[in-house]
């Protein structure tokens, strides 16, 4: 097949007229001759070199290297429609339109602006007319062959298109030259003032604004939102769409100069051409002409002259074929009216990895190359930019007014320089075109508009809101109101007037994700660092910082109890929702010093760090609390908090560290003798001896940790003692004293009713029936597990449900769905920073690829786990890589390396473990081959040489064949 030009291509454009209808009538013929067409259409297309690319219903694209080609194959098309016998359907009348200009094809499709222009040409024309630019005109005109000739249909607006496009007609012998006139905007009674850039994205707005209007009874939408989001050029795009349905006219009323409610009669009035009449009030007149017209009219910024929602109601009311399209940052509230808010521009998501393709998917990626072009023609998106300016895109909020002026900032500044910029983004984004309305000149000019609006008590709620971090509740504003007493300041009806004038907007809170705390609002940033600038400026800062505090220090204190029970999701769920402002009131008392209740903070956070994966973030946080030196006393909340510190610690390997921490609680708990404290503290010591390989100390620990906890009757502490005893069990391969205690653990646990306590015993239970070959059961296991734990939101135990999942169904041969599981797992763990599973699962991934005879895959996986073990001393997962290389050795017929290899595995552990290791079934495998092939003697002396090598000099091995290059 050949393939699609590049460089200078000409465009075909193609679209069957009235195929609507016709489908409705005769589905089934219409079918046929849909079909038909296309064949027609490819002979003549293919017969001139072209190339179809796309059809998007009956509508054909297809690509020339020559101009005269496209046209040829234009004038072959129309003959061979005008010849064919349709039947009763009738006559197939289709419209086409060339075009040419510069365009490099992409996945067998093509993105450049000659496409946008094209369309819109075709969209003016009627069926059976062929139309082309005068670009393309140049190119053909001195070539044409006899009996056809081009007739020149003058300029014309083609919709959104700044410059007017010369338009010439193919006349051809043979075929219809009749039409009517070209229907483009020049046509049309309307005002709409000339765009000057191009119209991009919005198109899922567009449609729904449309559709609602052309709902019966619909007589006013408004389009809402903060300044900057591009009401006015989405308002004049709809209605430029909407212009034939209206036969009185299209009419636009700028009232953004109007400075009273009472200017805006007349506004409307010199719109439509009304008037004023001395015998009587301009509204009078204005009502009078409207009765009997079908028009619409486009109020554009209402918001400042609201008071004139009456007189837009008396209109509606005195007008049957009047309606309204309205541009404002606060509804009208009147009877009949639909608000639409309109939100910023879709945002690109992970802006790090981002492609150029994925960029720009985005709007707002889009709309910041378009405008960036129009001041630098060279621009372009490519691999080195696209992650700076889908970072810009994302920092602006998706703000359509602050993208346009950051992208005009690209005349001196790259986007890598607009970006380190944007920490002041109101003072950056400045210099907007001289031609827009003053308000939109600077990104400062447009929210002050808004915040001019409100009334005193409105301001000031307005840049006390900005101490919030990410959003807050209602009760979260109203705990504010006490820090400074104002009786002018009523919350809730300030909110309700923030939210109404696009200054704050409600968040979404999407099904199973609402924390319970009631609604929740946020400002957009570029708004926030507006409202921030306010408060600086107000001295009432420092009051509001401390408040805000002290209520989300309230917050984490008072959820502390409910993390173990049966609301612990519910408590987790409002922890996450507010977690920016938990962050932000820790950082004050830091930063103020205020030890003692900053440690009391953290010390109640660490277990939502800890669940929710904030592991990295979790340890910075104690870390930094525990080093103030207001915090040394020797307090119950110290201890929790160094007991937290050690937990995150060990999750991420830190064995060292976490040792030093659950000491240093120990000792503390010691001190005031707080049994219960004692108990978690060497429960947690346990765990560090455990991961560490040091089964009998952890045993021992454990042990003592489990008697403290029921002498206290602290259940569950009990539940988490009786959970590590029974991972200590299973270590040592005892299946069924594992299983028993786990048992009793989960029963506790389900009586405490903490899902993701409840959720980990599952997991281990499933880990025990895996080892007994019970795979069903342990499938069942890890399910229920998995279901809990996500309901729960703790991604690393989610990570290792999905683990456990994975390898039962391995086990059970359904091995299509294991991998997906262990890569979402791996990702989660490597997100939590939880170095020995993350271990854990590449040894899984390379087990798997070792069973699927993928060698190197396998060895490379193996060799990342190990790297990983070695870091944080693990010595048992060295020892499973360590065999797991080995038996890849094997399988090359390297016998005696692969023998040492296990020797050096079976060195890594305590005698107690080794025994367990040596009786696994891939153990077992691996050396019955090895000894099959060496004999037992040489074997013997192998697995012997291999327990005295040094580690290091055992990786050195562990290169396999299949990997060396001949």
């Amino acid at each position: 097949m050949r393939d699609l030009p590049s460089g200078t291509v000409t465009f075909l454009f193609t679209d069957v007229e009235g195929s609507t209808q016709r489908w409705e009538q005769d589905s089934p013929a219409m079918l046929a001759a849909i079909e038909r067409h296309f064949a027609l259409l490819d002979d003549a297309i293919i017969a001139n070199n072209g190339r179809r690319f796309k059809v998007i219903g009956d509508a054909v694209q297809a690509a020339f290297p020559t101009a005269l080609d496209a046209l040829l194959a234009t004038v072959a098309a129309q003959r061979a429609l005008l010849a064919e016998d349709w039947g009763a359907l009738g006559p197939i009348t289709v419209r086409m339109a060339l075009h040419t200009g510069a365009a490099t094809p992409r996945d067998g499709d093509y993105l450049a602006p000659v496409l946008n222009r094209l369309a819109r040409l075709l969209a003016v024309t009627t069926g059976g007319q062929m139309v082309l630019t005068e670009v393309t005109r140049n190119l053909v005109h001195e070539l044409l062959p006899d009996g056809i000739h081009l007739r020149d249909l003058g300029e014309h607006r083609l919709r959104d298109l700044r410059e007017a496009e010369r338009v010439f007609q193919i006349d051809a012998e043979g075929l219809p030259d009749a039409f009517p006139p070209l229907k483009t905007v020049d046509r049309q009674m309307h005002n709409l003032p000339v765009q000057l850039t191009e119209f991009v994205g919005r198109e899922r707005e567009v449609e729904e604004a449309k559709r609602q209007l052309a709902e019966p009874g619909r007589r006013l939408l408004t389009l809402t939102g903060p300044g900057g989001t591009g009401k006015t050029r989405l308002a004049l795009r709809v209605a430029t769409d909407l212009i034939e349905g209206f036969p009185d006219g299209v009419w636009f009323v700028a009232l953004a100069p109007v400075t009273t409610h009472e200017r805006v009669a007349p506004a409307i009035a010199e719109a439509v051409g009304v008037r004023e009449s001395p015998a009587e009030p301009i509204a009078e007149t204005l009502r009078a002409f409207l009765r009997a017209k079908h028009l619409l009219l486009v109020l554009d910024n209402f918001e400042h002259v609201v008071a004139a929602a009456p007189l837009v109601a008396d209109l509606l009311a005195a007008s049957p074929g009047l309606q309204i399209l309205a541009t404002s940052r606060t509804p009208f509230r009147i009877s009949g009216e639909r608000e639409l808010p309109i939100q910023p521009m879709g945002l690109p998501e992970d802006v790090a990895a981002i492609q150029v393709d994925d960029a720009l998917a985005s709007e707002a990626v889009r709309l910041f190359v378009d405008r960036a072009r129009t001041v630098r023609g060279d621009f372009a998106l490519m691999e080195r930019n696209v992650a700076t300016v889908a970072a810009i895109c994302r920092r602006l909020d998706g703000l359509p007014l602050a993208i346009e002026l950051a992208a005009a900032r690209v005349r001196l500044l790259s986007p890598e320089a607009i970006l380190a910029r944007l920490d002041n983004r109101l003072g950056l984004l400045t210099g907007g075109g001289r031609d827009r309305p003053e308000r939109q000149q600077t990104l400062r000019a447009a929210i002050a508009w808004s915040h001019d609006l409100l009334e005193p008590a409105e301001q000031a709620l307005f840049r006390r809101l900005a101490v919030f971090v990410g959003g807050w509740s209602l009760e979260a504003a109203e705990a504010l109101g006490d820090a400074i007493p104002d009786p002018a300041v009523d919350v809730l009806d300030g909110i309700a007037a923030l939210n109404d004038n696009s200054l704050i907007r409600r968040a979404d809170i999407s099904v199973g994700h609402d924390d319970g705390a009631g609604p929740r609002f946020s400002m957009l940033q570029t708004i926030q660092e507006f409202a921030r600038e306010q408060l600086a400026m107000s001295g009432e800062q420092e009051p509001l910082q401390d408040a805000h505090a002290a209520h989300f220090a309230a917050l984490a204190v008072g959820a502390e109890p409910h993390l173990f029970g049966p609301a612990a999701v519910e408590w987790l769920d409002r922890l996450e929702a507010d977690h920016d402002n938990l962050r932000a009131a820790l950082d004050w008392r830091r930063e103020r010093t205020d030890g003692a209740r900053a440690v009391q903070m953290a010390a109640a956070m660490w277990r939502f760090w800890w669940l929710r994966g904030y592991i990295t973030e979790g340890r910075a946080q104690l870390d930094g609390v525990l080093a103030l030196p207001a915090s040394q006393n020797g307090t119950k909340d110290r201890a929790t908090a160094l007991d937290g510190a050690g937990v995150l610690a060990e999750t991420q390997g830190d064995y060292g560290r976490a040792e030093t921490l659950h000491q240093e609680a120990l000792a503390l708990s010691r001190n005031t003798n707080d049994a219960a404290a004692i108990a978690r503290s060497i429960g947690n010591l346990g765990v560090v001896a455990f991961d560490r390989g040091e089964g009998d100390r952890a045993s021992s620990l454990l042990e003592e940790s489990l008697a403290l906890a029921r002498n206290v009757g602290d259940e569950p502490m009990v539940a988490i003692a009786l959970n590590d005893l029974g991972a200590v069990a299973f270590a040592r391969h005892d299946l069924e004293q594992a299983a028993s205690l786990f048992q009793e653990s989960l029963e506790l646990r389900r009586r405490i009713g903490s899902g993701s306590e409840i959720a980990r015993t599952l997991n281990n239970l499933g880990g025990v029936a895996l080892e007994m070959r019970d795979f069903g059961r342990a499938c069942e296991l890890f399910e229920e597990s998995l279901r809990l734990y996500r309901a729960a939101g703790d991604k690393w135990g989610t990570a290792g449900a999905l683990t456990g999942l994975g390898t039962a169904l391995l086990s059970t041969g359904v091995a299509a769905e294991a991998p997906a599981l262990f890569e979402e797992a791996l990702a989660l763990f490597q997100e939590t920073g939880d170095i020995r599973s993350s271990g854990v699962t590449l040894l899984t991934l390379a087990d798997a690829a070792r069973d699927r005879g993928e060698l190197d895959q396998s060895a490379a996986l193996y060799r990342e786990a190990m790297s990983g073990f070695q870091e944080i001393g693990a010595h048992a997962g060295v020892a499973d890589c360590l065999a797991g290389l080995g038996g890849i050795l094997a399988s090359e017929g390297r016998f005696e390396p692969a023998a040492q290899l296990l020797g050096a595995a079976i060195a890594q552990l305590p005698d107690e473990e080794a025994d367990g290791f040596t009786q696994s079934e891939r153990y077992q495998a691996d050396a019955e081959a090895i000894r099959a092939a060496l004999g037992e003697s040489e074997f013997t002396a192998a697995l012997k040489t291999g327990r005295a090598m040094p580690v290091e000099a055992a990786i050195a091995m562990t290169v396999p064949a299949a990997s060396l290059h001949h």
